[in-house]
């Protein structure tokens, strides 16, 4: 497996390095957000561990540039602590959310859980979702409103797909937790709300009117039938 790490801090990279290359795989660190970029590109690595604090970019740009057009399993790897840095983080596309300091035992757990979930994910399929004047692509990972693209992050689109897949039925919080986040209902809550928050801003629907998605109160969520 080929794991490329984001990282300016030389110890905390070469302790993951160390880390990832007693498990056998191939490990490359650079300590620089554009050259992260170039390699995630040209490297096309299996898992990509990224610093959010880099000496020549926010971390967050160089995260939303690869989930522009990668779905690569990534790591945030952070001293920001508070929870609403560990919310946007995942709410940006990363798949999980490391707070600095940690044990490489936290490191290769975490990462080995992403990686299982990145290589058990169905299938993308060339199939269409439909409901109303909402379309999905599974193949193409676009969601579209009428004529009109709504842009996605990662996990917007795979709460969207849930939905879409059974229009007006009940899709529970824990169903999303398990399946988007892969953690817990309780663990997985505030992202959660967030995440369909930003989705119906993308749609440009209201909760207390909604066109497409219907809250059911402590319970998860329905497409409007």
């Amino acid at each position: 497996m080929r794991v490329l790490v984001i990282e300016d801090d030389f110890s905390i990279a070469n302790l993951m390095r160390h880390a990832f290359e007693r498990d056998g795989h191939e490990t490359v660190i650079v300590h620089e957000g554009a050259e992260g970029l170039r390699l995630v590109d040209s490297w096309q690595p299996d898992l990509v561990l990224l610093d959010m604090t880099l000496p020549d970019t926010d971390g967050r740009d160089v995260l939303r540039q690869i989930r522009s057009h990668e779905t690569v399993p990534l790591i945030v790897v952070s001293g920001r602590a508070e929870e609403m840095d560990r919310v946007l983080g995942l709410e940006m596309g990363s798949d999980d959310y490391i707070v600095k300091p940690f044990s490489t035992a936290e490191l290769m757990a975490r990462s080995r859980a992403v990686l299982r979930r990145a290589r058990t994910a169905p299938p993308a399929a060339a199939d269409n979702l439909a409901h109303h004047d909402l379309s999905m692509n599974l193949g193409q990972r676009r969601l579209r409103r009428g004529q009109a693209d709504v842009p996605l992050t990662k996990r917007e689109f795979e709460v969207m797909r849930h939905l879409l897949s059974e229009p007006g039925e009940l899709v529970t919080r824990a169903d999303l937790a398990r399946n988007v986040w892969g953690v817990t209902a309780r663990t997985a809550a505030r992202s959660i709300d967030v995440c369909v928050s930003s989705i119906r801003e993308k749609l440009g629907d209201s909760s207390k009117a909604p066109q497409y998605i219907e809250t059911v109160h402590g319970i998860g969520y329905r497409l409007v039938a």
